[in-house]
């Protein structure tokens, strides 16, 4: 009965006159009274009826009452208009959040394909410098003439045919 009105408790509406309040009331007495309604809930709804039409049947209470349900109209006016604000603003929030993630995801990725380019750049470059050395070394090979080892283990330098001979020639003039 308390989140009810008293209009609700009387089954009216707020434009009601008095005669209407008033057999309103006689009406919903007689469904509660005690003695008509053996409902142990019935004295309950009896008082809450009583207490409605108090209010309603006095003119300057009433009008304060109304004044009063105008304020809690607008309070849930304003509640509904900030929850649907407050939906709206999380609404937005999720959205933004979703782009950020988003662009996140987009910039790991763009990273990703980033290192894959570069390892695959070095990969090339590694390929290229070799190239390069064994063309060097074919283009000394055939201006100074095959590298032949000095040593049968592995040799930590590679002598040409001339260096070979000038050391022969060394190792000769000592002896």
């Amino acid at each position: 009965m308390s989140e009810l009105t008293h209009y609700e408790v009387l089954e009216i509406t707020r434009t009601s006159t008095l005669p209407e309040i008033q057999k309103a009331y006689r009406n919903k007495s007689l469904l509660y009274h005690p003695d008509k309604n053996p409902d142990p809930s019935a004295a309950a709804l009896l008082d809450g009826v009583q207490r409605a039409y108090t209010v309603l049947s006095d003119a300057a209470a009433r009008k304060a009452y109304d004044e009063l349900l105008k304020v809690l109209d607008a309070e849930k006016v304003a509640e509904a208009n900030r929850s649907q604000a407050l939906s709206k603003l999380r609404h937005e929030l999720d959205e933004k959040q979703k782009n950020v993630q988003d662009a996140q995801d987009a910039d790991r990725e763009r990273v990703d394909q980033l290192l894959r380019a570069r390892a695959c750049l070095e990969h090339e470059l590694d390929r290229l410098h070799r190239n390069v050395m064994i063309e060097k070394r074919r283009r000394e090979e055939k201006e100074l003439g095959p590298v032949v080892p000095l040593f049968v283990w592995p040799p930590k330098k590679r002598f040409t045919e001339a260096e070979v001979r000038h050391l022969e020639k060394t190792i000769h003039s000592m002896l």
